[in-house]
């Protein structure tokens, strides 16, 4: 099984590992998530990871690159009393609207977090113990988002059919956590041979930059199938209703007019129109 990817039109959640539809994923701007658009965690789980904390939902937003707008948020908590809607799900709503569509976590705007008080209720499902039951101790929280990403980015690449590929993936994306700190810290060595170290396990594991993408042809894509699917999921067709220049561009619905409704319309005597010439003449 293929996770984080879309099969049959359907996408597999990284967190629970049940096919659904793009529907029941939240959309992302994350370059990570560029292939689907989608996050890779699906609903119900991003529900029950961030289950009404703040602090959860900080986290799955910046996953998303999706911002974290105090303002937004304490009218959908307005909106949720109301309605007695889900905050989050309110929230979620209301942050894909097209007016925020530009913004990214970058732009959250949280100076007024502290004067906000949501309500928090004890929660005995998924948080920051899986995470560390999945990466071990002794990582950060901007760590673990590091390999949470880097680790839904591989498994949205490639397969991920067994154990060992699982854990392959994993240790990939532990070496090149370690790599980015020795590469901060300027030490160049550190960092060059914890690559080789990448190279070797992606060798192992014989993981080629082919096998995602199928470009091993001088045309990028390596079947017709692959051409079609990636202009189906990254380049649709534009939305043309309530655009006159294509209404009836090829003149069927003029020649069903003029030669079929019009005689009738005659016969009857609902008109008297026998001035019809074909434009072309």
């Amino acid at each position: 099984m293929v996770r984080g990817k879309q099969v049959n039109n359907k996408i597999t959640c990284t967190s629970c590992g049940n096919e659904k539809i793009p529907t029941e994923f939240y959309t992302s701007n994350s370059p990570f998530h560029k292939h689907t658009g989608k996050l890779h965690m699906c609903k119900e789980c991003f529900w029950e990871f961030v289950d009404d904390d703040v602090e959860k939902l900080k986290i799955a937003l910046r996953m998303s690159d999706k911002p974290f707008l105090v303002d937004l948020l304490q009218s959908s908590q307005e909106e949720a009393e109301k309605s007695n809607k889900n905050l989050i799900k309110i929230y979620m709503k209301n942050v894909g609207m097209p007016q925020y569509k530009s913004f990214n976590w970058s732009d959250s705007i949280s100076n007024n977090e502290k004067e906000f008080n949501i309500t928090v209720e004890d929660s005995n499902s998924f948080d920051e113990n899986s995470l560390i039951k999945r990466w071990g101790r002794g990582y950060q929280a901007s760590d673990l988002e590091y390999l949470e990403n880097f680790f839904a980015e591989y498994a949205h690449s490639y397969a991920t059919d067994t154990p060992v590929q699982v854990n392959l993936y994993k240790n990939i994306a532990k070496v090149h956590l370690q790599a980015e700190k020795e590469l901060s810290a300027n030490n160049t060595k550190g960092f060059k041979e914890l690559m080789e170290l990448s190279s070797k396990l992606h060798n192992d594991g014989n993981i080629k930059p082919i096998q995602s993408t199928g470009a091993n042809d001088d045309k990028g894509l390596s079947t017709y199938g692959l051409w079609i699917k990636t202009i189906e999921q990254d380049e649709p067709c534009e939305f043309f209703e309530n655009k006159p220049i294509y209404e009836d561009f090829d003149k069927f619905k003029k020649y069903i007019d003029d030669w079929f409704v019009r005689p009738f319309k005659n016969i009857f005597n609902i008109s008297k129109d026998f001035n019809v010439r074909d434009e072309d003449e």
